[in-house]
């Protein structure tokens, strides 16, 4: 009686962990980006800079480097 208690037991507390590790990844997933996205619009960040600002195209220029053994080695 015991062992097959113990062993519904440990089956059943599997399948309840596993969907409480679902729920609560989901709602901190979603409270996480909730709460950013929230903050983002009130401060009115354009982070991927897609507002229209008069200009003739959104294409950004790169910047030259020089030709250097140095700027080689260090890209990053």
């Amino acid at each position: 009686m015991g062992k097959k208690f113990w062993a519904f037991w440990k089956k059943f507390a599997h399948r309840l962990a596993i969907i409480q590790t679902t729920i609560i990844l989901t709602l901190f997933y979603f409270l996480m980006i909730s709460v950013f996205a929230l903050v983002i619009k009130l401060l009115r960040k354009d982070l991927l800079d897609k507002k229209w600002k008069q200009k003739k195209s959104f294409w950004k220029g790169k910047e030259k480097l020089s030709v250097a053994i140095e700027n080689a080695r260090r890209q990053f």
